[in-house]
């Protein structure tokens, strides 16, 4: 009977390996000789580290091996690069991005300048989850949040629609903090200056921001940590209390868990709407290869980045979470906020 079940299993095992190989030789057919294109929402430094790392290996694992480069365009808090690749970008899957951990939120909230739909996306994976953490400058008055709570301080940032003006603006709703927002930076990497220079005492910084532009940040006493935009406190920074620390009510916590949706989809590479089926397939298994690759894992250790990795599938289904009305108008409302 078992060799009976066996031989019945072979034609299904064998029509299931002509399948992936039928499909890996189109694969190969396709990307062979191209260039895969990932967009990356902001300027040079701190966060296209993630999507430069990708681009360097990510081309190895998809048939046909396709050179893949890194192309940064920043602008409008990240929304540039996000209706690019909504609109624009070519979606026969030789142009992905590495887009904001916000996009969920802002297309929810119909925040200023979305021309896009976030669930038509195409989730490839994820390297991290979005930690980004609010830091003032060593000789700050505000070194905790009872401080910020009675302190106004310049706070560096880019633009309304990033998650480094945001999650502050979360803080001075829902904590009473006093972050007094200086707009019109580029990038992570200037807010960083900005602080440096005097102009700001206080900015937010995603985790792998810090460890590529500022990794002595963690040890060498030059700034004070004091939030983390996280469900509970990450094991990076385990002194550093959670935004979900000082949230009460039931209220506040709904409309704080449509935010840190953010956090879940985090540093993500993503494709436009309409890829074909397969094509999308082929990356989304290239992308999960190349997370278990050797020469990719050391470049991961070497950098010290955050890594806890999420497969495409598994982000996609953020994109079909439901909530109240009630607590989408609060988030917009706060969304909308200026201080």
């Amino acid at each position: 009977m078992i060799i009976n079940r066996l031989w019945r299993a072979i034609p299904i095992f064998i029509g299931c390996t002509m399948s992936l190989g039928a499909a890996s030789a189109v694969a190969d057919d396709f990307y062979k000789g191209k260039t895969v294109e990932i967009v990356i929402a902001s300027g040079p430094g701190g966060f296209d580290f993630i999507g430069r790392l990708v681009a360097r290996h990510l081309g190895e694992h998809i048939p046909g091996n396709p050179t893949v480069i890194a192309e940064n365009m920043p602008g409008a808090g990240g929304l540039t690069a996000t209706n690019f690749l909504y609109r624009r970008a070519k979606q026969d899957g030789t142009v992905l991005g590495q887009l904001p951990a916000n996009v969920i939120v802002e297309d929810l909230v119909g925040a200023p300048g979305v021309a896009f739909k976030s669930a038509s996306f195409n989730e490839i994976g994820r390297v991290a989850s979005g930690i980004n953490i609010t830091v003032s400058v060593s000789g700050s008055k505000v070194r905790t949040i009872d401080d910020a709570r009675g302190n106004q301080v310049p706070y560096a940032t880019t633009a309304p629609a990033s998650l480094v003006q945001i999650l502050p603006t979360l803080a001075n709703r829902m904590l009473g903090t006093k972050f007094k927002f200086v707009s019109g930076y580029t990038d992570t990497a200037t807010t960083i200056l900005a602080m440096e220079r005097g102009e700001a005492e206080a900015a937010t910084v995603g985790i792998n921001s810090m460890y590529e532009l500022r990794p002595g940040w963690v040890t060498n006493g030059q700034v004070n940590f004091i939030l983390q935009y996280t469900a509970a406190r990450s094991a990076r920074l385990p002194d550093v209390p959670a935004i979900t620390e000082f949230v009460t009510k039931q209220s506040d916590r709904d409309v704080l868990d449509l935010f840190l949706t953010a956090v879940t989809l985090g540093q993500h590479i993503t494709a436009p709407p309409n890829v074909p089926a397969d094509r999308l397939g082929t990356l989304r298994a290239a992308f999960d290869a190349m997370l278990r690759d050797p020469e990719f894992l050391k470049d991961v250790e070497i950098s010290k980045i955050w890594f806890d990795p999420m497969n495409g599938l598994e982000l996609q289904k953020l994109h079909e979470r439901t909530f109240d009305a009630a607590v989408i108008a609060r988030a917009k409302a706060i969304r909308a906020a200026r201080d």
